[in-house]
């Protein structure tokens, strides 16, 4: 897994990008699946294909939970200009 871009930390000061928090942390535990795969003895393909009968369809998962965090962040977003008119 490579390292988050130093811009990307800086870049959630001005508001949160759901999307790629979201990428980020499945292919977090993806790869913490492979590995675990990797230390049972499984070669590298055979780790990344257990990982994903594990973790199933992250595709299908990245579009769901990527929805629902632009939903919140669009409430969020909302919610504070509601307040600022206030």
């Amino acid at each position: 897994m490579k390292p988050e871009p130093m811009w990307r930390r800086y870049a959630r000061l001005f508001g949160a990008n759901p999307r790629a928090d979201t990428e980020e942390e499945l292919s977090f535990h993806y790869e913490m699946r492979v590995r675990d795969y990797l230390k049972r003895g499984l070669d590298e393909e055979a780790a990344r294909l257990a990982a994903r009968d594990r973790l199933g369809d992250l595709s299908a998962v990245r579009d769901a939970c990527g929805d629902q965090g632009d939903r919140h962040e669009r409430r969020t977003q909302r919610r504070e200009w509601l307040n600022g008119l206030r």
